[in-house]
């Protein structure tokens, strides 16, 4: 049994493209955030660890300045990326309402020929 075209399913996918373009953006900038907070907080806890005992307090400071900078440099970046899949889900979902828009103005009747409305 061959599949029929459903102009419909178009369009729910084109809108389900859409709510993903609002989300993406605030989800990647948490994700980047996060990995590039636990990354930035072990690597500056090894590193303060390990170069010097003395001045505690001074490089316990330093360490979560590092990682709070780091973090927020994470976190700008993942709003970039996500600004970038945003748009390209937007593109994608304009892409499908334009055809979807090219095929309810453009009928074919039964003889073949074309009829524009």
């Amino acid at each position: 049994m061959p599949t029929e075209y459903d102009s419909n399913i178009v369009q729910s996918y084109a809108a389900e493209l859409y709510k993903q373009a609002q989300n993406i953006i605030v989800a990647t900038a948490v994700l980047y955030g996060l990995y590039t907070f636990l990354f930035s907080a072990v690597l500056s806890t090894v590193i303060f660890a390990y170069l010097s005992r003395e001045h505690r307090t001074e490089e316990g400071n330093s360490a979560i300045f590092s990682v709070l900078i780091f973090t927020a440099i994470g976190v700008a970046v993942g709003v970039s990326e996500g600004r970038k899949k945003a748009f390209h889900l937007k593109l994608e979902a304009q892409q499908l309402l334009y055809q979807r828009q090219i095929e309810r103005t453009t009928h074919t009747r039964a003889d073949g020929s074309t009829v524009c409305t």
